[in-house]
């Protein structure tokens, strides 16, 4: 099985939208609002998903910390899937920093964690040896 994370966000993305975001990291289309980014030998597979569609897997404080975070009600969510590879952790920060540059986030981390903006860009920092801007 896999690795996963989430990105939670509060701005009802569009499916047009979330394409290029896709597209801009280098992603091939998988589908509707699915796509695999691919750097060197790691594949991430992104997957945008409206909030209401999947809001009854989520418990009342997990929303309710995301809506906090992001200080709105969430709208949508990110699924990433990492593949094995040492290099998909360093992309899937890649892709939560690139991500907050364009949208208010909240990333669910790999332990499933509640992980601000600053903080994933503090750790993509450190494993790409330089600052997050």
């Amino acid at each position: 099985m896999s690795d996963s994370a989430l990105l939670v966000s509060s701005k009802g993305i569009t499916g047009e939208e979330f394409q290029d975001f896709a597209l801009r990291l280098g992603g091939v289309p998988r589908g509707s609002g699915r796509y695999v980014v691919i750097e060197g030998d790691s594949n991430i597979w992104l997957a945008l998903l409206r909030f209401d569609r999947v809001a009854e897997f989520y418990d009342e404080d997990t929303v309710s910390g995301w809506a906090e975070g992001l200080g709105e009600p969430p709208e949508i969510i990110v699924e990433i899937q990492l593949d094995h590879t040492d290099k998909s952790r360093e992309l899937y920060l890649k892709i939560a920093v690139e991500f907050g540059r364009a949208w208010p986030v909240v990333l669910v981390d790999l332990e499933g964690r509640d992980v601000s903006y600053a903080l994933a860009c503090e750790r993509y920092a450190v494993l790409r040896g330089n600052a997050c801007q």
